[in-house]
């Protein structure tokens, strides 16, 4: 009965940092609609760390937590700090891409991106 292991094992990797993971949020919604690689990190340590990952082809990288992109053109390696107790959620998608909102919905060339993005008041 060790099916939860193998989940466990499909759905999380192991950073450079032991007490963290990276969380593939959509390994396990086998019917999602079309959707970037999204995954969420989490520092459940006392302290701030840096941890490492590649999204191994060109990406821009965006943060449903902040609500913002967090770099573009990323290519190779990329370098996230991670507060103590903080969570992150990162979507990688394609660089250049056309934005748009509708409604509370970030989309990235007509596929959701962020569900929940609050309205600018600048």
């Amino acid at each position: 009965m060790g099916n939860h292991i193998a989940l466990l094992g499909a759905t999380c990797k192991k950073m450079n940092i032991d007490a963290i993971v990276r969380w593939d949020c959509l390994k396990t919604e086998w019917y999602h609609p079309p959707a970037y690689p999204t995954y969420l990190f989490h520092n459940p340590l006392r302290t701030a760390e840096t941890v490492t990952f590649d999204p191994l082809i060109e990406r821009d990288i965006y943060g449903t937590v902040s609500g913002r992109f967090f770099s573009r053109g990323v290519r190779g390696p990329y370098t996230l700090q991670i507060d103590a107790d903080q969570t992150f959620v990162l979507v990688l998608t394609p660089p250049g891409g056309q934005c748009r909102i509708e409604d509370t919905k970030l989309f990235l060339d007509d596929i959701v991106v962020d569900y929940r993005i609050a309205p600018r008041r600048d």
